[in-house]
């Protein structure tokens, strides 16, 4: 099935989590699509979702990083109380890129053919639960997020494109 590209029509960060259903169903069974579609509406209350997010892309728009960042990490929190996740610190199976859009001074190009393409062996490389910075956005972070806003953490270096954003 082709895949449909994202619209342009927003400035917005961008938001995009691709869940492994593979290895949440050896983690959790039958309730891992039912934990993704729990994550997927918390989501969505803090958000705009995009017309082209699918249960094995999710994405979604946010005004800033730090916005984006907590509502995605409190949502998480209470995805796993919910889930009685064990061990409560083991992260979910889920890749996570926080992209920044050319117009609010970010990435130049187009979003990279990874956020359109869910099958991509570069989704498999990063580590789960861990948020992924674009170029841009990582070169924008001091800039944009005031440490005082957002927990403590560190962004590493920049590898093909994507920086893991470090939380202590």
């Amino acid at each position: 099935m082709p895949m449909r590209k994202m619209s342009p029509e927003s400035n917005d960060l961008l938001l995009a989590i691709r869940p492994d259903y593979s290895l949440g169903g050896k983690l959790l069974g039958e309730g891992w699509p039912g934990c993704v579609d729990a994550l997927r509406k918390m989501l969505r209350q803090q958000s705009r979702e995009e017309a082209t997010s699918r249960e094995e892309l999710l994405l979604f728009r946010y005004p800033d990083p730090v916005t984006a960042l907590n509502s995605l990490l409190e949502s998480l929190q209470t995805l796993k109380k919910r889930a009685d996740w064990q061990p409560p610190f083991a992260p979910a199976p889920l890749r996570i890129i926080l992209y920044w859009p050319e117009g609010k001074g970010g990435d130049e190009s187009t979003p990279p053919a990874l956020l359109n393409e869910p099958d991509s062996e570069q989704w498999q490389v990063l580590e789960p639960e861990t948020p992924y910075l674009s170029s841009g956005l990582r070169r924008r972070w001091r800039e944009l997020v005031d440490p005082e806003k957002f927990v403590a953490h560190r962004v590493d270096e920049e590898q093909n494109g994507l920086s893991p954003l470090i939380i202590d």
